[in-house]
């Protein structure tokens, strides 16, 4: 006979639990604390979704003095499906609760008053999901990344939770915290406007990050020179997810030989590396424009090989298609275009995209 399902009761006295998946509630939520703590030693993942913020408080402690130490934990993700805030005592204490930490992942305002998630886990942090607000800067910022230590982080994954965050974080801070976070990460994925509206205004023309390959800015409308200025930032960029970037006042009313020279104006020499493009929304700028984008982008990066559409409109990028393949008999076009030689439409994984085929030339000047 099968052996019937394990309960937390089953659980406790064994005492070496590694991985715990449940929700936390009002009903369980003491048994779900007891499982935790008495598994502090052995767990390696933990992952909780709260549906209520009854004895949240006491997620690191049972007294509100001792804090728990998770010496084998790895992962952590925590998420909430109830309207209550997530508060959690840290204890004060100079313990390290989560000495080789390698994934956080944090779905609503970070629940501790300090470093505490953070705290000695630098070389072996490696993916961070957060919702940003003032006190994740500061306290990433001043308590975590000051006297030079570095961050040791391969991704970072931003929401937004102060619509208003310009109010208590100056254009400094944020320089700070993004020079920061790109000194280390190789991908960056961004879920909030504004966010992203900081992060071009903050880096640039401050440096450039070489180490940067992905970025992705999900929810988030960008201009052209916004999304020029992302490419010479990043200069090592393979990947990037953005909405199809709008002409704004220093491209509007021009033609697009005339865009062309004036983006070759603003990059210089500098011809970024992307090799895939996904444009999240085909369906913010009319087709025409978002043709000439993808000629022009194709045109600047000598490495481009796909456009992906990550919104299913198959009708409209089938029109975009069609369009392109004509565009090399406009005469309009072939001075920014002459190393490729064709368009082809792909469907593989069901996700709609144009793969671009070039000549074995260089891009001309």
């Amino acid at each position: 006979m099968p052996k019937p399902m394990a309960t937390f009761e089953h659980l406790l006295p064994e005492n070496s639990l590694t991985f715990l998946e449940t929700t936390w509630n009002d009903h369980n939520h003491q048994k779900v604390a007891q499982a935790i703590h008495t598994n502090a030693k052995s767990l390696a993942k933990l992952h909780l979704r709260f549906n209520s913020a009854a004895g949240s408080k006491y997620f690191l402690t049972k007294d509100g003095k001792e804090c728990l130490v998770f010496p084998n934990l790895t992962v952590i993700s925590l998420s909430r499906v109830c309207h209550e805030e997530i508060k959690m005592i840290s204890p004060v204490s100079k313990l390290i609760p989560f000495p080789h930490l390698q994934v956080a992942e944090i779905g609503f305002k970070y629940p501790f008053a300090d470093d505490i998630l953070f705290r000695g886990n630098n070389k072996v942090l490696d993916t961070v999901n957060l919702v940003l607000d003032c006190k994740v800067i500061n306290i990433l910022l001043f308590d975590r990344w000051v006297n030079g230590r570095k961050p040791n982080l391969r991704s970072m994954v931003l929401f937004e939770a102060v619509s208003q965050i310009n109010q208590y974080c100056s254009k400094s801070m944020y320089q700070q915290f993004f020079d920061k976070i790109f000194s280390s990460v190789r991908y960056f994925y961004s879920h909030s406007q504004h966010i992203t509206d900081s992060l071009v205004q903050s880096l640039i023309p401050h440096r450039h990050y070489d180490n940067l390959q992905i970025l992705s800015l999900i929810n988030c409308t960008i201009t052209l020179t916004q999304f020029l200025k992302l490419l010479d930032a990043f200069p090592g960029l393979f990947k990037i997810i953005c909405s199809a970037p709008g002409y704004d006042g220093v491209f509007a009313d021009k033609n697009i030989k005339e865009i062309f020279s004036k983006v070759k104006g603003i990059l210089g020499e500098f011809r970024p590396c992307i090799g895939y493009w996904m444009i999240s929304d085909p369906t913010v700028l009319p087709v025409d424009q978002i043709v000439e984008l993808i000629i022009l982008v194709t045109g600047l990066c000598p490495n481009l090989r796909e456009i992906n559409f990550g919104l299913r409109v198959e009708e409209r990028v089938l029109c975009i298609y069609t369009k392109l393949c004509h565009s090399f008999q406009l005469i309009r076009y072939s001075d920014i275009v002459p190393a490729i030689e064709s368009f082809t439409l792909s469907y593989e994984k069901s996700k709609p995209s144009i793969i671009v085929t070039k000549k074995s030339i260089e891009l001309k000047e």
